[in-house]
């Protein structure tokens, strides 16, 4: 699909690309057909496709045999999708709200579920916690802007190491597949995306480990210790620092996220 047949759809349909809700449509043909390249075709029994927009995605996703659920939050667009796509066997489409999909509920039917997505930039970071939030789909294959796939990739000591960075990294292993420019979106976007490949692993989402890492990361400018005074005993953090050779100033983003889930463990099972 060209941007011209993009602009023209979206003129009849009356749609103008909503800026808060982050569309910006792929309209790449090759670009589509690479990404959907990527779904292990042959082990996928169903494929969860979040924000299908113009089915960019979807026409190609369909010609196999794996089941695709399609959820799209804009009504305007699912019009357009059921009529396009709703007559093919194995095909459904939700109108709703990706981050209040119940997982288990969708895919319990499923033995082996994959979620593909060109996220919307808006709420990239929160459909990423949703997928660790979940364990019955272990993998993820997701569009996001670059600076946000920077920040899941962020490592100790540097500047995109954050929360969210360490969060991502304790559930999950991810892998850069592909680095789409602006030019293949309409409207052009002012970054780069970058296609990944999420794979969840078996730990069971821990949300007083979320909070902590919330607490750790508050303030950049503080040390851990000032981030974490008011909700623990800080004797404990201070007694471990010490233990693990870490200096009582040390910031959060000094420490590893295996070393910083060792410190939780020992405030919350110690």
């Amino acid at each position: 699909m060209n941007e011209p047949s993009v602009k023209q759809i979206l003129s009849s349909l009356d749609i103008r690309p909503a800026k808060k809700m982050g569309q910006n449509f792929l309209c790449n043909d090759e670009i589509a057909q690479r990404i959907t390249d990527l779904v292990p075709y042959n082990t996928t029994d169903v494929i969860v496709e979040i924000g299908p927009g113009m089915g960019a995605l979807t026409k190609h996703l369909v010609q196999h045999d794996a089941h695709v659920i399609a959820i799209e939050l804009d009504k305007r667009l699912c019009e357009y999708l059921r009529r396009q796509y709703t007559k093919i066997p194995g095909f459904q489409l939700i109108n709703d709200d990706v981050l209040r999909i119940d997982w288990e509920n969708l895919l319990h039917n499923y033995k082996h579920p994959v979620i593909m997505s060109n996220l919307p930039y808006s709420i990239s970071s929160q459909v990423v916690i949703h997928f660790l939030k979940q364990n019955i789909c272990k993998e993820f294959y997701c569009m996001l802007q670059k600076e946000m796939t920077e920040r899941l990739c962020g490592t100790a000591n540097t500047k995109q190491y954050n929360a969210f960075s360490a969060l991502s990294q304790h559930y999950t292993k991810f892998e850069s597949c592909l680095e789409v420019a602006p030019h293949n979106f309409y409207p052009q976007p002012q970054v780069d995306s970058i296609v990944i490949k999420l794979v969840r692993n078996d730990s069971v989402f821990e949300p007083h480990y979320e909070q902590f890492l919330k607490h750790c990361f508050q303030s950049r400018r503080q040390t851990l210790i000032n981030n974490l005074k008011h909700f623990y005993d800080i004797t404990v953090v201070a007694k471990w620092l010490t233990l693990n050779q870490y200096p009582l100033k040390v910031r959060s983003e000094a420490i590893q996220e295996s070393k910083l889930y060792a410190l939780y463990q020992e405030l919350y099972h110690g």
